[in-house]
């Protein structure tokens, strides 16, 4: 059974997310990355519109709903295209 790990906030998930990554190279995090965008694309278009508003519990914490999480996530990788433009020519 899968559970959720009690973080507390985002910068504690952030950071574990990091940690957990931080030995693979920039072609391993874009295709883990990639995969993970395309399994959430292939759930949300699956999912029947009322459920966009019902509210979950997201990784580091808060409950809100699933539209305000694929807002954050926007936000998110927006915020991190340019690290990881920069990673890539290293």
């Amino acid at each position: 059974e899968y559970k959720i790990p009690a973080f507390r906030g985002v910068d504690e998930f952030n950071k574990f997310s990091v940690v957990t990554r931080i030995e693979l190279s920039y072609e391993q995090i874009y295709r883990e990355w990639e995969l993970v965008r395309d399994e959430l694309k292939a759930v949300l278009r699956a999912m029947p519109p009322e459920k966009f508003e019902v509210d979950i519990l997201f990784p580091w914490g808060i409950r809100d709903s699933i539209q305000a999480l694929i807002q954050v996530i926007v936000e998110h990788e927006a915020e991190h295209a340019v690290d990881l433009e920069r990673a890539k020519s290293v």
